[in-house]
């Protein structure tokens, strides 16, 4: 895709000339090939197709005017990059959608409310225990305090678990982690679907609905026989 000033001889071209497509795209002027649907779709084009179409119907119809307006407000203080390196201001409608896809993507309710603050994501350290009484795993990411005590936010926390090790000698690859769970900040995570004595390896990392996601945090535990 071309970005282009003053295309096809004009200051604001659009529709498609030959094979090549002018439109407007994030607040910037491109010329990109022509594109052609494909039909029928597939199973994961519609699957898209509904969430996008879920996400847009609530904007229009769910949401009040102070809702909207709120996102709006929101919209103001954010800056997004395009593929190509460029930043814009996105509209409210844009920070609602991007975030709300996301979202249903990850199987999660319509976020009908913009977030209070968008600030950067910190955290001090990843705790896990086991529960003696049932030999559950228990996994708590502990956010970091930031200036003048405010606790720094995000929108949910993920956590991951490794398939069992017979040695603590083992460090667990990508390949080895399976998700077990989003929560919300400082909520704890119980795992129980482990049943054999092992080492596991947990992951948790924080996660905006916009798609930005913090550092992974790594630790050991060893789960004993239950009890």
């Amino acid at each position: 895709m071309a970005i282009v000033q003053n295309p096809a001889l004009s200051l604001d071209a659009s529709g498609n000339v030959g094979g090549i497509c002018y439109l407007r795209w994030k607040s910037l002027n491109v010329a990109r090939g022509a594109w052609t649907g494909v039909v029928p779709n597939t199973s994961k084009q519609v699957t898209h197709q509904g969430m996008m179409r879920t996400v847009s119907q609530a904007w229009g119809l769910v949401l009040s005017q102070s809702q909207r307006a709120a996102w709006e407000k929101f919209a103001r203080n954010e800056v997004y990059t395009t593929r190509l390196s460029i930043k814009y201001k996105p509209t409210g409608y844009l920070c609602y959608a991007r975030r709300n896809l996301i979202r249903a993507q990850a199987g999660l309710s319509v976020l009908a409310d913009p977030p209070v603050q968008d600030e950067a994501m910190y955290a001090r350290y990843l705790n896990t225990y086991v529960n003696p009484a049932n030999t559950n795993m228990i996994m708590r990411l502990t956010l970091n305090e930031g200036f003048g005590g405010a606790v720094a936010i995000c929108d949910r926390i993920e956590y991951w678990i490794s398939r069992p090790f017979v040695s603590e000698g083992r460090h667990a690859t990508d390949p080895d982690f399976r998700v077990v769970g989003y929560q919300l900040p400082t909520v704890t995570q119980n795992y129980s679907g482990v049943v054999s004595p092992a080492y596991y390896w947990i992951r948790a990392r924080m996660r905006r609905d916009t798609g930005i996601v913090g550092n992974w945090f790594e630790k050991q535990q060893f789960r004993p026989v239950p009890v």
